[in-house]
């Protein structure tokens, strides 16, 4: 290409093209394997083939559909240079394909460049993500080896403070063990991890909202899930719909997700705060969203219901505004915060049982236990806690009621132990947990799978941005 000022407008129309037609290959590839995995319990049984189903719904198909929307993501900023590039040699009367020699134009120049950049933008992008995911491994390694340290510390500082007494011994190593190292720990990861893991990988990359646009919708793909039984539906829509909490391609900084599976049943989707790595003061300055720290989820931890929870009201006023029918059945998913909200949504009586049925709630990485007990009735409740999550942690040392909590009110509890990825804090954490096949896990999917949250429908992103 010596000799080449612009771009050829010709190749990068083939190139997006071609991206996008490998890209609904690709996507043809994965419904057809989605089909044979769903067949799959009539041609092999036994924990193998469990287990192949639930890699395929929590890693395999996942991985792949990320291929299919990187492939139309990078079609779509192919073609958008093209145009720019296209209407710059259109405004300096030049042709609208490249020229040789010396007399090109500026304006070509200036496409190519600017294409080139978002081609290095993206790819740095990508590296970057592959950085950060070697030093949160990293990470996780470190501060279970500085936890599991800290914590046999902890007990011999309990023996040497009670005396050795056997009638003191475990009130000092209870207290060291819920207030002790729970703090140690998040001080370790903040002063010693995460400088680590910034030092390796550089910072979180820029987060994904955009400015205004409150309660704006845009398709988000649609949910389809396989497996051969109830209880491997179930956990597939379980583990797909957490998923997307994570994934900021799906559910960005600024929005939540509904799923409608076409028999009278959503799915909403509730990622949690967006600033709890990046703390700041206010809402964020570019896309405004609901999901704040400081501003709504701190003022909502106090309450049980929708009154002191901006997102949970938000969330309310789009079913709304979208017309979901009065009685409709409703599965809530939240991470964090949004597990908070999705317990807020269940508590409250207008929402849930005059407006709206919510028959299942998965709360996780959330102390939920005080929210419990105002749960209303006929909601099947399933909490998720990691016992290395430090934010967890925290919830809990910060809560101190004044009274018992009157139980759980029929929830499932799990409190199990994790990995430390984000302080343990990390949705693949608890991903990993509901792949582990334990029978309590297996009767609540299978609960999912027959109410009908396993049937395939279209989702949705809603923008809860507090500014129109």
């Amino acid at each position: 290409m010596a000799g080449l000022v612009g771009a050829d407008l010709e190749r990068l129309g083939g190139l997006a093209s071609g991206m996008r037609r490998h890209g609904g290959e690709l996507e043809g590839v994965v419904g057809a394997a989605e089909g044979a995995v769903g067949q799959l319990g009539q041609l092999w049984e036994g924990p193998d083939a469990g287990q192949f189903a639930r890699h395929w719904s929590s890693r395999h198909r996942p991985a792949l559909l990320a291929a299919v929307r990187a492939l139309g993501a990078a079609a779509d900023t192919i073609e958008r240079n093209r145009r720019e590039q296209e209407r710059a040699s259109a405004s300096l009367d030049g042709p609208a394909t490249p020229s040789r020699g010396g007399g090109g134009n500026g304006g070509g120049v200036g496409g190519v460049f600017g294409w080139a950049g978002d081609g290095a933008r993206w790819l740095g992008g990508r590296v970057a993500d592959g950085g950060r995911w070697v030093a949160d491994q990293a990470d996780d390694v470190l501060l279970d080896a500085l936890f599991y340290r800290r914590e046999g510390f902890a007990s011999l500082e309990a023996l040497a403070l009670s005396g050795m007494s056997p009638l003191l011994y475990p009130v000092v190593a209870d207290v060291q063990n819920r207030y002790v190292t729970p703090l140690a720990v998040e001080q370790l990861d903040r002063f010693v991890a995460e400088p680590i893991v910034d030092a390796v990988a550089g910072p979180p990359g820029p987060r994904s909202g955009d400015p205004g646009g409150r309660l704006d919708t845009r398709p988000a793909g649609t949910f389809q899930v396989a497996g051969a039984s109830e209880r491997d539906r179930g956990r597939a829509a379980v583990i797909d719909a957490f998923a997307a909490t994570a994934d900021g391609t799906r559910i960005r900084s600024d929005e939540f997700q509904i799923i409608d599976h076409g028999n009278g049943n959503y799915t909403l989707v509730l990622p949690g705060v967006t600033d709890l790595t990046d703390p700041h003061a206010g809402f964020d300055t570019v896309d405004q969203s609901v999901r704040d720290t400081d501003q709504v989820a701190a003022v909502s931890a106090g309450s049980t219901g929708i009154d002191g929870n901006r997102y949970a009201q938000m969330v309310r006023e789009h079913l709304q505004r979208a017309a979901v029918p009065p009685g409709a059945n409703l599965m809530i998913i939240g991470h964090s915060f949004g597990a908070d909200t999705a317990l807020d949504l269940a508590s409250d009586s207008g929402f849930n049982g005059r407006d709206y049925h919510v028959s299942h709630v998965v709360a996780a990485a959330y102390y939920s236990q005080p929210q419990l007990p105002h749960v209303r009735p006929g909601t099947d409740v399933l909490v998720l806690q990691n016992n290395k999550d430090v934010p967890v942690m925290a919830e809990q040392i910060g809560h101190r009621p004044t009274t018992p909590f009157p139980g759980t009110n029929g929830a499932v509890v799990d409190r199990f132990s994790g990995g430390w990825a984000g302080a343990g804090h990390a949705q693949s954490n608890y991903i990993e947990h509901l792949n582990s096949g334990e029978p309590g896990l297996d009767a609540y999917f299978a609960s999912v799978a027959a109410a009908g949250y396993a049937a395939s429908g279209p989702a949705t992103a809603v923008d809860v941005s507090v500014t129109s």
